[in-house]
């Protein structure tokens, strides 16, 4: 007999193959207990898990996400694409912290197709400098929200290359919450991103980003 325990749900499929292809047969949602009443306590390396409808109990392999790339179990490719996913959220967050996680120590940011815009854009080098950069024009100056959709990714070895459309919408400081303010520039970019392997982590090692259209009020992004 076991409590149990509902900060933690999991869902497991029962699979099915059909010659060269795997079909979900069913579905299963499976709560995590960590209160057993009048069992022994489970293996340190297994997982006690209750199916609420029948109250059956199971002992699943914990997953040892120690050892695992970006401890969540990520695929290479994966945690290539979540380096820029963690740099676009940081923009959105305002997060130095979250930014300098998705960049090497020698990140470059090439921002020079936004010459075309009328923009004094340039190359910026170094993860200090490019943190500081984002946060002060952006991450803590702007309201904003960057969609990365389109993904491609490539993986060899411990490099990947990753292209992808971004989706950027800002609004002065205080005002992206409010439908009384209109005033907004929204841009449709493109990013080329040059990622590595740093332990267990992938970070960006060169970005550039492009704009291929705008729409709104170029103003917004004048702070400072």
């Amino acid at each position: 007999m076991f409590l149990m325990d509902m900060a933690d749900r999991r869902e497991f499929a029962t699979e099915r193959t059909r010659g060269d292809r795997t079909e979900i047969a069913e579905t299963t949602d499976f709560v995590l207990t960590t209160s057993p009443l009048s069992s022994p306590l489970p293996p340190n390396d297994m997982d006690v898990l209750m199916r609420p409808d029948t109250k059956e109990v199971y002992l699943w392999p914990r997953a040892n996400t120690d050892k695992m790339p970006n401890a969540g179990g990520l695929t290479d490719r994966e945690a290539a694409i979540d380096a820029v996913i963690r740099f676009v959220c940081a923009l959105d967050e305002g997060s130095h912290e979250l930014s300098a996680s998705s960049m090497t120590e020698d990140m470059v940011l090439d921002m020079t197709p936004f010459q075309k815009l009328g923009w004094d854009a340039k190359s910026t080098h170094g993860r200090t400098e490019v943190v500081n950069l984002l946060m002060d024009r952006v991450g803590t100056a702007l309201d904003t929200t960057h969609s990365a959709t389109n993904i491609r990714c490539t993986v060899s070895g411990d490099s990947a290359e990753l292209t992808s459309s971004v989706l950027a919408q800002h609004f002065r400081k205080g005002e992206g919450s409010s439908p009384e303010f209109q005033d907004y520039y929204l841009f449709g970019n493109f990013y080329k991103a040059e990622i590595v392997r740093e332990g267990e982590l992938w970070r960006i090692k060169k970005l550039s980003i492009a704009p291929g259209w705008t729409q709104g009020n170029p103003e917004v992004m004048k702070v400072g």
